[in-house]
């Protein structure tokens, strides 16, 4: 029997190795052996083993037929696995809930802010300020948005000037399906559109006048933007031969009152 953990020479043609029970054929130089107590079974160091037979065997010691066999205990190595199982698995864990963690901020900075959502939200306006004739810009979500109050003489002066226009139907869709008539808008007397170029975005003046001297006799009235000398009338339908290639854009709006006006939702709900 060896003691706990002994290198022990052997010099017999055949020697036994007493921790694991098998046989080291023809051992002429080393037995290594580890032994532990009965209670926790015997152990058999293959790793301490396998190390020095490499080594003897490049010290040109060790007889090439050497074999030195590893028994290991089973519960021991069971025990093992389980516990490194177990390791994984708390680490596994761990490293998840800190992946979470670490991205709740950055998906909550994603969302959009109070700010940001009452900026996109409906705009209601009063429409007792809008004396006939006069224009009222509010801001929705960024953009200048025009409430016109249309006289009966500007509405008589719609149909007039057709032919100085790109799309007089409104083909293109720069409106809602309600507002795609010759007044484009849902009561004739209202015109709400975004005040926005249809070319580069610049924000056209207001020109009401009928054949002002800087725009031609057969200006009817309407929309002039300064940039780049696109004309539009006051249905903010664009003319012929300017640079911007649209009408100007009608945004969803709603009646709530003979009064009161949403811009930003309709009967298909908020924009």
């Amino acid at each position: 029997m060896c003691s706990p953990t002994c290198v022990l020479p052997a010099r017999r043609s055949e020697t036994w190795c007493a921790a694991s029970g098998w046989p080291t054929r023809r051992i002429e130089q080393w037995c290594l052996c580890s032994c532990r107590a009965a209670a926790n079974g015997s152990s058999y160091s293959a790793h301490a083993a396998t190390e020095l037979l490499a080594a003897s065997r490049v010290a040109g010691q060790m007889d090439p037929g050497l074999e030195l066999i590893a028994m290991s205990n089973p519960t021991a190595v069971s025990r093992n696995a389980s516990q490194r199982r177990l390791l994984l698995l708390a680490t596994g864990t761990l490293g998840g809930v800190g992946l979470v963690g670490t991205m709740v901020p950055f998906v909550a900075s994603m969302a959009p802010s109070q700010a940001a959502r009452s900026r996109g939200a409906p705009v209601q306006v009063n429409l007792d300020t809008a004396a006939p004739g006069s224009l009222v810009t509010i801001a929705w979500r960024g953009k200048p948005v025009w409430i016109l109050h249309r006289t009966w003489d500007m509405l008589d002066r719609l149909g007039r000037h057709d032919r100085l226009l790109a799309d007089p139907l409104s083909r293109e869709a720069q409106q809602p399906t309600y507002a795609r008539n010759a007044t484009r808008a849902l009561r004739p007397e209202f015109f709400v559109a975004i005040g926005l170029c249809t070319h580069l975005g610049c924000v056209p003046t207001y020109r009401p006048e009928v054949g002002a001297a800087d725009l031609g006799e057969d200006w009817p009235g309407g929309f002039f933007c300064p940039c780049h000398g696109s004309k539009f009338d006051l249905a903010g339908r664009v003319f012929r031969a300017v640079p911007a290639p649209l009408n100007l854009e009608i945004p969803p709006y709603e009646y709530q009152s003979e009064t009161r006006l949403v811009v930003g939702q309709d009967l298909n709900g908020p924009a």
